[in-house]
């Protein structure tokens, strides 16, 4: 009797929270916020195989089923295929829709493009890129319009042939309804242009930009930055990072700088030796300091780096080395402050060397953060782990609540507690059973950051939470 009056409770709760009235005090941070997102590269079998698969979970304030639709465009801003849409009883509340770039309704076998996403209601997305012949694959957040978009971006780890092979690739679109011209500046760690390339966008046009094309010509060994800027059309862009043994990440280019990031999981020699790095861009014309300072799991600050940054320059920060923190096997989370505007991805590399991920540090917290696919060893081979971070000055409780992915029924709900910046690694596989697929939910006080790592035998991928 108990355990169902506490179950009833726990349901009433949820929907209380989730209806308009309980949903006003947050912030607007997930998905597409009822009108749209933007998936600036997506493809099929493109590049020499790569292909994309889109991951969309209802996260309505009202608990309504949600009804999507997803087009596509091509690199001359043609809508291609027959585009996507939810079948029409839409999906459950805290249900999740995956749909795969493959399937007929996109683009031809070797194309690549980008994809806007409307709903009715809020969802939040993230997208997987799998690499041909299984290797190591990647994935990134989508980009929240209209503040994700700018007719400025800024990617803080741009390489060719750098960190012992490692180059980076742009795929950059026009959100617009008119045509654009968008020119990329690289600039290196003293801040100063070494190259400028131009690129025309149709309207809706799609472009992938490769750090080491030969025209391009950027020198190699080259570690910087690009700042990409429209002459008016509003742009959204991803970069993937690729590494010499098949390592394969990405980021999103965002839109603006942030005086202070969060990164929630910062590694030294952790969980068997996964170890992280970060890319640092300074978004102004002014030389400032940045300084990185790590906690542990118990919010204690374990050390802290102070470095100068160049007007418009670049940082390479090292976990594993004399800038990290000592060497952890559960962890740390970092906090990168800077005198002036900075924007940041992690980098983190799994034992053997042989995979990667990335991930953007996030400028807010929030006390709603959806996680759009967690799982222990799914129907498609993954398992997750989640990376959550309480970013203020204080403890709080927070609530993590997990979903059944295909139906939206409720998993399960634990109360967790956080020490101020304390840092928690969750793994999914020791909350959910075996082959379960699922959507997971952090709620609480609006003060907390998080991503989600997705693993196979062959894979590391990651995205933030929204």
């Amino acid at each position: 009797m108990r355990l169902r009056s506490a179950s009833l409770m726990l349901a009433t709760a949820l929907t209380l929270i989730a209806s308009p009235v309980a949903a006003q005090g947050r912030p607007h941070l997930t998905g597409v916020n009822g009108l749209s997102a933007v998936l600036p590269a997506l493809m099929n079998s493109a590049y020499g195989g790569y292909t994309t698969a889109i991951y969309i979970e209802d996260v309505s304030h009202s608990a309504l089923a949600a009804h999507v639709s997803i087009q596509y465009f091509d690199s001359n801003g043609t809508l291609t295929g027959a585009g996507d849409v939810t079948p029409s009883a839409g999906i459950p509340f805290w249900g999740e829709w995956t749909v795969r770039q493959d399937n007929g309704n996109s683009f031809m076998p070797g194309v690549a493009g980008w994809g806007q996403v409307t709903s009715n209601t809020e969802v939040a997305i993230f997208v997987n890129e799998f690499a041909p012949g299984g290797m190591d694959g990647s994935s990134y957040t989508s980009i929240q319009m209209p503040v994700g978009g700018g007719t400025t971006l800024f990617a803080p780890a741009i390489v060719n042939n750098a960190y012992g092979g490692y180059t980076t690739g742009v795929g950059l679109n026009n959100t617009s309804a008119t045509m654009t011209t968008a020119t990329v500046t690289y600039r290196d760690q003293s801040g100063t242009a070494v190259k400028m390339q131009s690129v025309t966008l149709p309207a809706h046009g799609y472009a992938g930009l490769f750090s080491g094309d030969s025209t391009l010509a950027l020198p190699s060994g080259f570690a910087g930055t690009a700042t990409i800027a429209s002459d008016g059309g509003v742009l959204a862009g991803i970069v993937n990072e690729v590494g010499p043994g098949g390592q394969f990440s990405s980021y999103d280019a965002v839109s603006a700088g942030a005086s202070t990031l969060y990164a929630a999981a910062a590694l030294n020699n952790a969980y068997g030796g996964y170890t992280t790095g970060m890319g640092i861009q300074n978004t102004t014309g002014t030389a400032g300091m940045v300084t990185v300072t790590y906690y542990d799991g118990s919010g204690v600050s374990a050390a802290s780096v102070t470095k100068p940054i160049a007007a418009n320059g670049y940082l390479a920060i090292y976990q594993g080395g004399t800038d990290g923190p000592p060497a952890s096997a559960t962890g740390y989370t970092a906090a990168i402050t800077g005198t002036v505007g900075i924007a940041a991805i992690v980098n983190e590399t799994a034992p053997g060397g042989m995979q990667s991920t990335s991930y953007n540090g996030e400028p807010t917290a929030s006390g709603w953060l959806s996680l759009a696919l967690v799982e222990n060893a799914g129907s498609d081979g993954w398992s997750t782990g989640l990376g959550i971070v309480n970013v203020t000055n204080a403890a709080v409780t927070f609530t993590l609540v997990y979903f059944d992915a295909q139906t939206g029924v409720l998993i399960s709900s634990t109360s967790l507690t956080l020490a101020a910046h304390a840092y928690l690694g969750r793994y999914t596989p020791s909350d959910l059973p075996a082959g379960k697929r699922a959507t997971a939910w952090l709620t609480g006080p609006a003060a907390l950051a998080a991503i989600c790592n997705e693993q196979s035998a062959s894979s590391l991928m990651s995205y933030n939470g929204q």
